[in-house]
Parts: structure tokens; sequence; C-alpha cells
């Protein structure tokens, strides 16, 4: 069986046309390149999309931290001290580090703290007067772009994210007053 085999491939070279070597002739080789180079700029055009979802998704990310970071700075705050951090603009770099003024550092986020006056009713209980309700408005702001209107109402328009939250007053005080 084995010499069969071997006998089949030496009369399959022997077919051959002497001197001819065996490869790709240059009309396969130019069809394969023309593949490639197809597929290769149908890549490329993809790679500003991509870029662009990456620097949204950082963005974001940045963002989410920082109104974290607020939250848990105006849930951790004593109640009766709450009304200082009002309409308060923080200002980050571009990893979400607080920055001590507007000026300092390379600012690229600016937030502030606001509290609506939207009662906060709770299923059976109704109105409670110890719960409030915090709006954290996160902004990309880098130096030489004009600050946020923190007031436009028009999502369109709005450079900003908001994160709202709800805090509420559970010390014995506040019980004991009720």
């Amino acid at each position: 069986m084995k010499s069969l085999f071997l006998h089949s491939l030496h009369q399959a070279r022997a077919k051959r046309r002497p001197g001819v070597d065996s490869g790709f002739s240059l009309v396969e080789v130019v069809i394969a390149l023309g593949i490639v180079a197809t597929v290769m700029v149908a890549l490329l055009a993809l790679l500003p999309l991509g870029m662009d979802a990456l620097r949204e998704s950082a963005d974001l990310t940045v963002q989410s931290r920082i109104a974290q970071d607020l939250i848990g700075d105006v849930q951790q705050a004593d109640w009766d001290t709450l009304s200082r951090y009002e309409n308060e603009l923080r200002y980050f770099d571009g990893e979400g580090t607080t920055l001590e003024t507007a000026g300092s550092g390379t600012r690229l986020y600016s937030a502030k703290i606001e509290f609506p006056e939207t009662p906060i009713n709770l299923p059976g209980l109704g109105q409670n007067r110890y719960t409030k309700k915090v709006v954290i408005k996160v902004a990309f702001t880098p130096p030489g772009q004009e600050l946020v209107d923190w007031n436009t109402k028009e999502k369109k328009k709005r450079r900003y994210k908001e994160y709202p939250t709800v805090v509420t007053n559970l010390t014995k005080r506040a019980k004991a007053g009720s």
C-alpha cells in the first residue's frame, strides 16, 4: 500500500511540465490582495467610531465616579448642615480627583449639588419632612470652554448629566421632634 502511494505521487510529479515550480499565479495574488485591501478599508472605517465610543465611555465613568463621591459626601453630612452644599460648584481633574479651585490643576469636570423643593411622598406615609431629594449635576468642562448653564431645562441643550438621589434624616433627635 505504501509503495502504491509513492508510485502515484511519483507519477503526479512526472506529469508536470519540466522547470515549472508550483505556486500562485499573478492573478491569484492580485485577487487575494484585493480582498485583503477591501477588508482592511472596512475595518479602518470603524476605527473612529470605536475611539468615540471609548472616549464617551471613559467620560461617563469619570462622571459617575464624581457623582458617587458627592452623593456620599451629602449622605454622610449632618442633616442640619446640608444647606452648605446647596449650589456649591466643585471642580475635578480627568480622573475625578477634587481640585481646590477652578484654576488649580487641569480642570476637566465641574459639578453642582442641588436640593430641589420637590416634596417626597412615601407610599402610605404621605409627605416626609425628613427626606430630601438631591440632584448632582456633572459636566465635562475643559479649560477654555465656556461654563455650563446649570439651569437649562431642555435635554438637547444640556451639557451635563444628572444623578438624582434621596437623603433621609435618621437621627433620634429628628424622630423626637416630629
